[in-house]
């Protein structure tokens, strides 16, 4: 009895990358086969398992970065309690850069977990105001 393999439908990996602007197609299956394709359906052929994993941590990044976007949302609005000006990023930056505040990193480079820390930390100097 003989298997045919028949080909994969790619709709998910491509609803996934819709959702994730300046990543191309290309790219990312470049990144994945370390530099074998660029082709997605030979990537599949080749490694049915790493293209599933690729699947799950597209996913995951997309989920990670709504995550992400609500921490960031968290934080400026108590930068606004605090009295910052948080439609100026000069001044958002230039307040998070403090090493007392956010060890000189801005708001977009910090993770998750650094905003949801960033928060308590502000939301712990309002409360001393």
């Amino acid at each position: 009895m003989s298997t045919v393999k028949t080909k994969p439908s790619h709709s998910r990996f491509f609803a996934l990358l819709k959702q994730m602007p300046g990543c191309t197609k290309e790219e990312l299956v470049f990144e994945w086969s370390e530099g074998g394709t660029t082709s997605l359906s030979e990537f599949y052929e080749l490694c049915p398992t790493l293209y599933l994993e690729m699947l799950q941590t597209m996913d995951k990044a997309i989920n990670d970065n709504v995550a992400i976007k609500k921490a960031r949302s968290g934080v400026l609005k108590v930068m606004q309690k605090l009295g910052i000006d948080t439609t100026n990023w000069k001044d958002v930056n230039a307040y998070l850069e403090s090493r007392k505040i956010c060890n000189g990193k801005r708001l977009y480079h910090l993770s998750l977990k650094e905003l949801n820390e960033l928060r308590k930390k502000l939301e712990a100097i309002l409360s001393k105001q």
